[in-house]
């Protein structure tokens, strides 16, 4: 299955439209607002920074919508190019460098879960969250991207400039050395 994000469709007509009236803009933020805060939500990991990155990000692809030049690249990957703009620039602003946060996640429950189910899951994302703070940032984002945000390695390609092929061996070898980091864990 594909894991690009699926075009809207008109998607076109509702850029258009949004770029002559704001209000048209909302079937846009409800096509692409899962993604984007997922995206975010894998890099940052709090979910009040989220939301308000989130926010930020959406309210600056409205601003500069007028500027979406179809011919240079996709909707989709111009979006994206502003959401990892946004994550980036919070992150110099902080000097944050920790991608992901243990203590958001700490307390995380589903409601029907029994508490052995919840302790262990809880454990499995600590020790995930921790791997991932080994690997570098390079890493770090070509994962956010891929499957934060579900941005396909060609979508990653464009945004992040890089030729498919590194962004194909990347990948590979960012989930490699996630897999390495897990399995010294145990």
């Amino acid at each position: 299955m594909d894991r690009s994000i699926a075009s809207l469709p008109n998607e076109f007509a509702y850029i258009a439209r949004a770029k002559e009236e704001p209000s048209a803009f909302a079937v846009i933020y409800e096509h692409y607002f899962s993604r984007m805060y997922n995206y975010i939500r894998y890099r940052i990991n709090d979910p009040d920074i989220t939301d308000d990155l989130t926010a930020d990000t959406f309210e600056a692809i409205l601003t500069n919508i007028k500027s979406f030049q179809s011919e240079k690249g996709s909707f989709a990957t111009w979006a994206f190019a502003i959401a990892r703009n946004t994550v980036n620039s919070y992150l110099r602003k902080q000097k944050f460098r920790n991608w992901f946060s243990i203590d958001s996640i700490k307390n995380e429950a589903s409601p029907e879960a029994e508490p052995e189910q919840h302790q262990l899951e809880n454990e499995m994302h600590i020790e995930l969250l921790v791997a991932l703070e080994g690997l570098s940032t390079r890493d770090q984002d070509l994962l956010a991207l891929k499957f934060g945000a579900g941005l396909s390695n060609s979508e990653i390609s464009k945004l992040t400039g890089s030729n498919q092929n590194n962004v194909n061996v990347g990948i590979y070898r960012a989930v490699r050395r996630l897999q390495g980091l897990l399995s010294n864990k145990v």
